[in-house]
Order: structure tokens, then sequence, then C-alpha cells
């Protein structure tokens, strides 16, 4: 009884990594700061600069480079939450399926209910969050800083609301798969006998297998 399907559950996971990954560059600023001048889009030049210079630029070509990369990963993780919404609606309709054959599936009509309010909750991050990437405090129109306080708060912010929101999106299809393992182990058919015997009428009583 598939009710979450693998791939669908595979791409909700997919969506921790999103945020995880820009988290990690924003907290390790001197790997991104250290990196050759080929890594960086615009760096090329920064040898050539009085060292309060380059470190100034370097940082904003970090904080730049962070920025879109957050705008690509915010992407993906509207993909993950439409993803988890098709999960829902799978499982919904297979849900209709077993009632119509007489099963009780209250137990999992609750667990997909929360993963729904689940859903709803992270859609609702990612609009803030995202709102906070079109905002675009500390950069200009085309995504360079012009204020670099502003930039590390905006950046800092972003990549923590996507981390935090891949978490709730893994957590929600955690909590609902585990409900329908649950689910599938408390209701195991009991195996069959291969060959189940046939009854023996007793003397004096009809045999109900008579001409079968």
């Amino acid at each position: 009884m598939r009710i979450l399907g693998s791939k669908l559950w595979l791409g909700i996971v997919g969506g921790v990594a999103a945020g995880a990954l820009v988290a990690v560059a924003w907290m390790a600023p001197a790997a991104v700061a250290n990196a050759s001048s080929t890594t960086l889009p615009g760096a090329a030049h920064l040898q050539q600069q009085q060292p309060e210079q380059q470190q100034a630029q370097w940082r904003d070509l970090r904080l730049a480079h962070l920025f879109k990369q957050e705008g690509l990963q915010a992407q993906i993780q509207a993909d993950r939450i439409a993803m988890a919404r098709d999960a829902a609606d799978q499982a919904q309709q297979r849900l209709d399926q077993l009632t119509a054959q007489g099963r009780d599936v209250t137990v999992l009509t609750t667990a997909l209910g929360t993963f729904r309010t689940q859903i709803d909750a992270a859609q609702t991050a990612w609009n803030s969050n995202q709102a906070a990437l079109n905002a675009k405090a500390g950069f200009d129109a085309n995504g360079q800083v012009v204020d670099a306080s502003q930039a590390q708060t905006t950046v800092r912010d972003v990549a923590n609301g996507l981390r935090n929101n891949g978490t709730l999106l893994l957590d929600a299809a955690r909590e609902f798969r585990q409900a329908v393992r649950e689910y599938r182990q408390a209701n195991a058919a009991s195996p069959k006998p291969a060959n189940p015997p046939t009854p023996t009428p007793q003397a004096g009583q009809p045999n109900a297998y008579q001409g079968l």
C-alpha cells in the first residue's frame, strides 16, 4: 500500500540541502575569502588593490555570490513545497480508495491533516523569506553590495530561513511517512494457509460441501 511515493519522498528530502549548503557557506566566510581569483566573479583585479580594499571587496563579492545562490536555492525549495503538496494530494486519493473498501483510515487521515498544516507553515515561511530576497536590503537591483552591514544581515537571515524551512519540510514528511509505516504494521493481513482443510461432516449432519 503505497501512500507516499519514494520519488516524491526523495524530492522533499532534497529540500533540506538547499538551505543547509547556503547556511554553511555563510558560517564559513574564511573559506570563501581565501578562494582563488577564479572562484568569484570579478575577483581577478583584487591583487592590485591595497589590503584594506582587498578585504572589503572580497567581503562584497562573497556576499553578492551568496545572495545569488540563496535566490537559486529558494526556487528549489519552492519546488520541494510543491512536491509535498502533490504527495499530500496523492495520499488523499489513496485514502479515499481505502475508505471505499471499508478500511478504517482515521489515523492516516489525521496524520495527513497534520502534514498539510506543516506544508502550509513551510509555505508561509518561504513567502517571508522570499520577501527578504525581493527587498534586496543592502544590495542594488543587480545584486551588488551597496551597504555591507545590511547585506550581511540579509544573507544571514535568508540562509537561516532556508535551512529552518528545509528542516520543517523534512520533519513533516518523516512524521507522515512514519504514520503510514505504523498503519501498515498494525493492519498487516494475517497469512492464510496454502491448503485450508475441508471440514468433515459428522454423522447425521448434511455435507455442505457436497456437489462443490
